[in-house]
C-alpha cells in the first residue's frame, strides 16, 4: 500500500493520494511491513518514530519523492530575537516548547569525551551553518576566532545560553556579526531526533531521499546510545576488526570514515575519500572480542592499517575543491584529503615489510621493539583495484588499473526513472577486459588483534562468488560489485538496491 504525506496540503487528511497526512509521524503510526510511504518536498519539523518493523521479504519504505527535497529537521525557526549590546541578539524560548528533553541545559558527556563537559547538545544555526558555543556571556561578545577551529572564520560567530528558571525560559545569545537574525533563517535544534524508533527491534526499514538535519544528539561513543548519524557512507571507528565490507555503491563525498584497523574492502564502487585514516584513535584503549561472542577478550590501542582492498573501483567522482569550497576551507591539505583512492595508505608496510622488522630467530628485545609497537603501523594489503578518473592508487597496490584521469570523462550518476533507480554510468568502459582473481576468506587472512577470519557468523568462510545482485562471478573476475558490464536487472519501485543495466542506461542518456 502507498501512503501518502505532504506538509503543503490544505488539511491533514488519511494517507491517501487526495487527502495526504501532512506529518510523516503519522504515516509511522500506519506504515505496515510492504507499505511505501511517499513524502512530498517540505520542511517537516517533528519526530518522526515508526511503530511497526518491516521483513526481510517486505521492507518499510520512507521514500521522499524528490530527492532531498522533503526535509526531517530537529530544529525551530527564531525571528524574535532582539539587540543585546553590539552585534549580540537575545532570544528567550519557553521550556515547554522542549517537552522532557532540553538540549540548552542537556551537557555533551560520555565514554571517552576527554573534551570539558560545558557545551551542551543543542544550537544555534544560521542560514544552515552551525554556529559556535561559548562558555560565557562575555566570549559570545566578543566573538573570537576560536583557533582549533576546521574552519576559524566562521568561528567568530557564538552563541551562549543560560536558564531562567523564574520564568522558566531558555535565554539565548547571538553573536550573528552584524547580521540581523530576524531577516536571516536562524533556527535552534529543539528535537533530540529526527527519524528513529522508540523501541528496539524495529528493523527492515528503508529512508530514502530525504535531508535529515539538525537534531540535538548527544556524544556517541561506541559503547553508548547511537542517536545521530554521519555524512558518511559507512563509518568506521575504533574497531580492531574484522570489520568486512563488500558489494556496495558509495556515491558520497566521504565514502568511508576509517578511524579504525582490521577492514577488508572487497568489490565496492566507491566513488568518494576515505577519511581519517590513521586519525584520532592510537592512544584509545578498546575491547576486542572472543571470536563471533560478545565476550571481551582483551583491550589494546591502535597502530593503524591491518586493511585489506581487494578489486574495488575507486572514481574520482567530486572534484576536491567544489568540496573544500562547500567546507568554507580552502588549504591544500584539505585539498588532498577529498582524492579518492588508497593513496593516503602509502606510509603502512606491506607484510612482507611489516614482518621483516622482527627477528625469530632471538629472544625479543621489547625495547628495540618499542619504535615498532608504539609508533608503527600495521601491514595493508592492495590488490587487482581500479583507479578512475584521478583517483590515486597507494604505491604498494598489485595488479591494478589507473585510467581516465580526468574526471569529467568519467560519469556515474544516479538516476530515477519509471519509479526505479538506474546507475548512469561509463566506467566499464576505461575498465575494458581487466580481471583479477576470485577473493575469498583465506586471501583475507586474520585480523590481526582478535586474531579472527574474515568469514560467516557461522564461522564458514566466504568465497566471493557472486554481486550485488546475487549474480554469480567466473573465473575471470571484474572488479567492482557487479559480475559483469552487461546485466540486465531492474528493481522494484523504491527498492533501496540500485540496478545497473546497460540496456536502459543508453536510453536514459538518450
Amino acid at each position: 500500500m502507498k501512503i501518502y504525506v505532504n506538509v503543503n496540503a490544505g488539511h491533514d487528511g488519511d494517507g491517501t493520494k487526495e487527502r495526504p497526512f501532512r506529518h510523516i509521524n503519522d504515516a509511522a503510526k500506519t506504515a505496515m511491513p510492504g507499505d511505501e510511504v511517499l513524502v512530498a518536498p517540505g520542511i517537516y519539523r517533528e519526530y518522526v518514530n515508526p511503530v511497526h518493523a518491516g521483513t526481510e521479504e517486505a521492507r518499510i519504505i520512507y521514500h521522499s519523492t524528490e530527492p532531498l527535497g522533503a526535509v526531517i529537521t530537529g530544529a525551530e525557526q527564531v525571528d524574535s530575537w532582539e539587540v543585546y549590546q553590539g552585534n549580540v541578539w537575545v532570544c528567550r524560548i519557553r521550556n515547554s516548547i522542549f517537552g522532557s528533553y532540553n538540549p540548552y541545559t542537556t551537557l555533551v558527556y560520555g565514554d571517552w569525551y576527554s573534551a570539558k563537559a560545558d557545551k551542551h547538545t543543542g544550537c544555534v544555526n544560521l542560514n544552515d551553518r552551525a554556529m559556535y558555543e561559548a562558555v560565557s556571556l562575555e566570549e559570545c561578545i566578543k566573538g573570537e576566532v576560536y583557533e582549533c577551529s576546521w574552519v576559524p572564520e566562521e568561528s567568530v560567530y557564538k552563541w551562549y545560553t543560560e536558564q531562567d528558571e523564574e520564568k522558566d525560559e531558555t535565554v539565548i545569545y547571538g553573536n550573528f556579526q552584524g547580521k540581523n537574525p530576524n531577516e536571516e533563517n536562524v533556527e535552534i535544534n529543539v528535537r533530540r531526533m529526527c527519524f528513529m524508533p522508540s523501541e528496539t527491534g524495529i528493523g527492515y526499514i528503508t529512508v530514502s531521499g530525504f535531508n535529515t538535519n539538525k537534531a540535538a544528539t548527544t556524544w556517541a561513543p561506541p559503547a553508548a546510545f547511537q542517536d545521530g548519524m554521519m555524512s558518511q557512507d559507512i563509518f568506521v571507528e575504533v574497531s580492531h576488526g574484522p570489520t568486512l565490507i563488500d558489494n556496495n555503491i558509495m556515491l558520497s563525498e566521504a565514502s568511508v570514515r576509517f578511524a579504525t584497523q582490521g577492514v577488508a574492502m572487497v568489490d565496492n564502487l566507491i566513488c568518494g575519500a576515505l577519511t581519517c585514516v590513521g586519525a584520532g584513535t592510537t592512544w584509545r584503549y578498546t575491547p576486542y572480542h572472543i571470536p563471533h561472542r560478545t565476550e571481551v577478550m582483551g583491550f589494546m590501542t591502535f597502530l593503524h592499517g591491518d586493511d585489506r582492498f581487494y578489486n574495488n573501483i575507486f572514481v574520482q567522482k567530486w572534484h576536491p575543491e567544489e568540496i573544500v569550497r562547500k567546507d568554507a576551507s580552502g588549504n591544500e591539505a584539505d585539498l588532498e584529503k577529498w582524492t579518492a583512492g588508497t593513496w593516503m595508505f602509502d606510509e603502512y608496510p606491506t607484510y612482507e615489510e611489516w614482518i621483516s622488522q622482527f627477528d625469530f630467530t632471538k629472544p625479543a628485545n621489547m625495547r628495540q621493539l618499542e619504535e615498532v609497537h608504539l609508533h608503527g603501523h600495521l601491514s595493508v594489503w592492495m590488490e587487482g583495484n581500479v583507479y578512475l578518473g584521478g583517483a590515486k592508487a597507494c604505491k604498494n597496490e598489485k595488479n591494478g588499473l589507473t585510467a581516465g584521469d580526468d574526471r569529467n570523462d568519467i560519469r556515474v550518476e544516479l538516476v530515477e526513472k519509471e519509479g526505479g533507480y538506474y546507475l548512469d554510468t561509463n566506467i566499464y568502459d576505461f575498465v575494458g577486459n581487466f580481471t583479477d582473481r576470485m577473493i575469498n576468506t583465506d586471501v583475507l587472512g586474520e585480523a590481526f588483534e582478535p586474531e579472527q577470519r574474515f568469514e560467516n557468523p557461522d564461522g564458514t568462510p566466504i568465497q566471493f562468488d557472486t554481486d550485488y545482485f546475487g549474480a554469480h562471478r567466473d573465473i575471470n573476475v571484474i572488479p567492482g560489485p557487479f559480475a559483469g558490464a552487461g546485466n540486465s536487472l531492474q528493481v522494484k519501485t523504491f527498492n533501496p538496491r540500485i540496478s545497473y543495466c546497460m540496456e536502459e542506461i543508453q536510453k536514459v542518456r538518450a
